[in-house]
């Protein structure tokens, strides 16, 4: 008994030292904030700085789950924006539990399901570092980001309103 006592408080202090060092780590971020720094790596082997996509266009990353029925509805819509937009970067980012194979099958699916054609980029979380920066707990989370690199809009779940949202932030 003593020793369990001691032990949640050793993990308390853990958590609280690591929290302390990184700061908002794992908090939901929203709009003003900035975005975080990290890369990504591509379906295809590439790796970009994100930032080098975050600039005087909007970026759009869209977090997503292969076991995610809304993200079965919400990928066509963003490939359809970003058809009306082209200006605008899309980013799908396939959260820690989708690995390659499942991305893959993931968007062949939506693809035959949906008759829309997905030429959006998916980036890999392989650890969830890109979801613990941003915060995101669920799926699909999106974030429309800005100049400078702020979020415009964070937007959890799906929704007809999501549609409408985003587009209001890509004007």
């Amino acid at each position: 008994m003593l020793q369990t006592k001691f032990s949640l408080k050793l993990a308390a202090a853990c958590l609280a030292f690591a929290a302390a060092l990184c700061p908002g780590a794992g908090d939901a971020l929203d709009a003003g904030d900035q975005a975080p720094a990290f890369l990504m790596r591509f379906l295809d082997g590439s790796i970009v700085n994100y930032r080098e996509k975050c600039g005087s266009e909007p970026l759009i990353l869209s977090f997503f789950d292969h076991n995610c029925p809304p993200c079965r509805i919400e990928i066509p819509f963003l490939q359809r924006m970003k058809d009306r937009h082209p200006s605008a970067t899309v980013i799908l980012v396939a959260g820690q539990s989708t690995g390659a194979p499942d991305a893959r099958n993931f968007i062949k699916g939506i693809e035959r399901s949906s008759g829309t054609a997905i030429s959006l980029p998916v980036a890999l979380d392989r650890h969830g570092d890109i979801e613990n920066a941003y915060g995101v707990k669920s799926h699909p989370e999106t974030f429309v980001i800005g100049r400078g690199c702020r979020i415009l809009k964070a937007i959890k779940g799906y929704s007809p309103e999501k549609e409408r949202e985003i587009e209001e932030a890509l004007e």
